[in-house]
């Protein structure tokens, strides 16, 4: 257990699961005077155990035990303290400030995307596509345009690498095939610098 071994700890041994009918059967032994101890005769499985000891942390882990196979291991506990303050200091995580993401299954269910998933990303918030006006008419093109920004200040890519073009021309279906997505994340903004010198919004298709 530790270093110098801990006696009279107690350590309690659960069968989670097993092939046996005998399963969910807890067992536990006494540590001796050194802090060893010694289970014989265990079926293969998944077991938790637990170790208690006075003036120690509770301990608890979870080993799992293949058939024929003899398993040692080595425990440290910590020693439980009283009035005691710890404050540990560290640098935050790098987190994207804003990341909505589609799985495979979110995006069969949308509405509207014929079968092509990245159409799918166009539902999400601050999305649009590009529209040009002319002769009277309306006309939507395949360019995806994320907050305001033209189409060339996002980034998209295929499982972090960049995609130049995102449709077929005229835009009817994406040079993706949807068969191999399994998430879209798409981000609107204030992104990992990984994804390359854009500025507006980045959309990753995942396989």
């Amino acid at each position: 257990m530790d270093d110098a071994g801990i006696p009279e700890a107690s350590v309690f041994l659960t069968l989670l699961d097993s092939a046996a009918p005998e399963s969910d059967t807890v067992t536990n032994v006494d540590a001796d005077a050194n802090g060893h101890f010694r289970f014989d005769g265990l079926l293969p499985g998944r077991y938790q155990m637990e170790v208690v000891a006075a003036d120690y942390s509770s301990f608890a882990v979870l080993e799992t035990l293949e058939p024929g196979e003899l398993l040692e291991v080595v425990y440290r506990l910590e020693r439980a303290t009283r009035d005691l303050e710890v404050v540990v200091r560290t640098r935050r995580p790098m987190r994207e400030v804003a990341r909505h993401s589609l799985s495979a299954e979110e995006i069969q269910k949308i509405p509207g995307t014929r079968g092509d998933a990245l159409r799918s990303v166009q539902n999400m918030p601050g999305m649009a596509q590009h529209a040009h006006i002319g002769g009277g008419k309306t006309s939507f093109g395949s360019e995806l345009i994320i907050r305001g920004s033209s189409h060339g200040e996002s980034a998209f890519s295929f499982n972090d690498i960049n995609v130049p073009m995102l449709y077929h021309f005229q835009g009817m279906t994406s040079i993706i095939n949807s068969d191999l997505i399994d998430k879209i994340d798409y981000y609107p903004g204030n992104f990992s610098v990984r994804y390359g010198r854009a500025t507006g919004g980045v959309v990753n298709h995942i396989h």
